[in-house]
């Protein structure tokens, strides 16, 4: 249509160590300034000109002191299931070794629970899923044990002798290409049929 739209937009973060009295101070310096009122639609639903909020497919239930079992278990798997959504971006374009960390430790923490609550879930579904996750876990956990290996491999050969400079060099480069091959074998497995359809199980 060639309609285009724009708007302008201040994040304000704090630092790790940040105080959140500061935070709102800035925030309500801001606007007394003449910023408007926070937006908590995301610059992607603006943009589409969607209307009205969006819906998250990961609701987390609101835990209590008297939350049921089902609840606890839904909150786990929304929260570790979003790591693997959160993180499947950074994996395929290579951002490092953390997307990946982060979405194997929430493939191990998914098997965990669903392991605890096993005598109260149907097991076919429950051993479906574990099944899929570990095929994913394996996966991910080679390219991840490669990553580790050449870092604990790399502060070692920093400390050889000069003489042994073409052999270090000759190493960290075969530990790359076998690294790199891992990571390819991660990339196809996201693109799989089968990981597709585990987030959708998952997401259900």
């Amino acid at each position: 249509t060639g309609a285009a739209m724009e708007f302008r937009e201040l994040e304000v973060e704090l630092a790790p160590h940040g105080s959140s009295s500061v935070l709102f101070d800035v925030v309500r310096r801001l606007q007394a300034l003449g910023a408007g009122a926070q937006v908590f639609e995301s610059k992607v639903h603006r943009v589409l000109g969607a209307s009205g909020p969006l819906t998250p497919e990961l609701r987390s239930p609101h835990l209590s002191a008297h939350s049921s079992v089902a609840d606890l278990l839904r909150a786990e798997l929304t929260v570790q299931t979003a790591t693997l959504v959160a993180n499947d971006a950074g994996i395929r374009l290579g951002l490092g070794p953390e997307p990946l960390h982060l979405t194997r430790v929430a493939a191990r923490r998914i098997r965990s629970a669903l392991r605890v609550f096993r005598p109260l879930l149907d097991r076919a579904w429950a051993n479906r899923l574990r099944s899929d996750l570990e095929w994913l876990g394996n996966i991910l956990g080679a390219a991840r044990d490669a990553d580790v290996l050449m870092q604990r491999l790399r502060a070692r050969a920093a400390g050889l002798d000069a003489p042994l400079a073409p052999q270090r060099a000759r190493l960290i480069a075969a530990l790359h290409e076998g690294s790199d091959a891992k990571y390819k074998g991660v990339r196809r497995v996201l693109k799989a049929s089968r990981y597709a359809r585990l987030l959708e199980r998952l997401v259900v």
